[in-house]
């Protein structure tokens, strides 16, 4: 997507709803009015009435329109997400941001706790790696834990715990980044998951090496290792190799 990226949804009583989702990405956006704007992503969404929903989503890139027939708001909520997704891959982060909010807003709208979930992780992941804010990436990684647990999603907790281990070391908390890693690493062994043991110790031995624990974080890379030539896995034992190496480097 280049330049200008608008979204727009709107609801009219007519006894069937309608929605209408409109993305443009041609270097300048004119929005219901006469405000124009360059570089920035608008994302109006304007709720009329209830009932049964139909949705249409209009994408214009380069001057084609993909049409999307959505059922429910559900539709429309995936459609930000995938636009904001696709606007982080190509470094529109402030854009992408912002259609992540709007999806989360449908998404808190409708009571869609699954796709909350998503959107927290995916909001957390772009505070934390892209706009370097761990402060904020804590705060959706602490939501998503919480409606993980309010669903009963074990499957999908150690997830929550990785991340929230990782925003802890970019804000230098390290104690509580290891408790973090730990949980993650606990219920990694628990699932008896090779690959997701060795993904597990790697953080749990760079919190260490982090906490001038040269010895543990020894011993948790060592194992992971041990662990990936066991099973073959030549990717994740050039991940130890390489975090090994720049321990030693630092000493």
């Amino acid at each position: 997507s280049k330049g200008i990226t608008q979204l727009k949804r709107t609801t009219q009583p007519t006894g069937t709803t309608q929605s209408k989702g409109t993305t443009q990405s041609t270097g300048t956006t004119q929005s219901s009015g006469t405000t124009q704007s360059k570089g920035t992503t608008q994302s109006t969404r304007n709720t009329q009435s209830t009932g049964n929903t139909q949705s249409t989503a209009n994408i214009q890139t380069k001057g084609t329109i993909h049409k999307i027939e959505a059922a429910n708001d559900t539709d429309i909520c995936v459609a930000y997400k995938n636009l904001a997704s696709s606007l982080a891959l190509s470094g529109h982060v402030s854009e992408a941001k912002t259609n992540y909010e709007e999806a989360l807003a449908v998404a808190m709208e409708t009571g869609n706790k699954t796709e909350q979930i998503n959107i927290y992780c995916m909001l957390g992941d772009l505070h934390r790696e892209q706009l370097h804010d761990p402060q904020v990436s804590h705060k959706y990684f602490t939501e998503m834990l919480a409606l993980i647990r309010d669903l009963g999603r074990k499957d999908w907790e150690r997830q929550a715990y990785n991340r929230l281990g990782l925003a802890c070391d970019d804000m230098k908390y390290y104690g509580d980044a290891l408790e973090w890693h730990q949980k993650y690493l606990k219920m990694s062994q628990d699932g008896g998951d090779k690959k997701a043991q060795i993904t597990a110790h790697i953080p749990v031995a760079n919190t260490y090496r982090l906490l001038g624990k040269t010895n543990e974080a020894t011993s948790h890379f060592n194992t992971a290792l041990q662990m990936a030539q066991q099973i073959g896995d030549q990717h994740r034992q050039m991940d130890v190799y390489f975090w090994m190496g720049d321990m030693h480097r630092e000493q």
